[in-house]
């Protein structure tokens, strides 16, 4: 696969890592880190559409 697809494949097991670390210490964990996620999605947003070259 090549392009963002190829990339965002490649890049699943690095985000699904530390949370099924996260869940194999604690649920309660897992759940924090999945709460995090709308936030992080909204800073990105923001961030890519504020270091857009004008």
């Amino acid at each position: 696969m090549s392009g963002a697809l190829g990339d965002f494949v490649a890049a699943a097991p690095a985000v699904a890592a530390p949370l099924v670390g996260l869940a194999a210490l604690d649920w309660r964990f897992a759940l924090a880190a999945l709460l995090a996620v709308p936030l992080q999605a909204y800073a990105l947003r923001w961030y890519l559409r504020t270091s857009q070259p004008h």
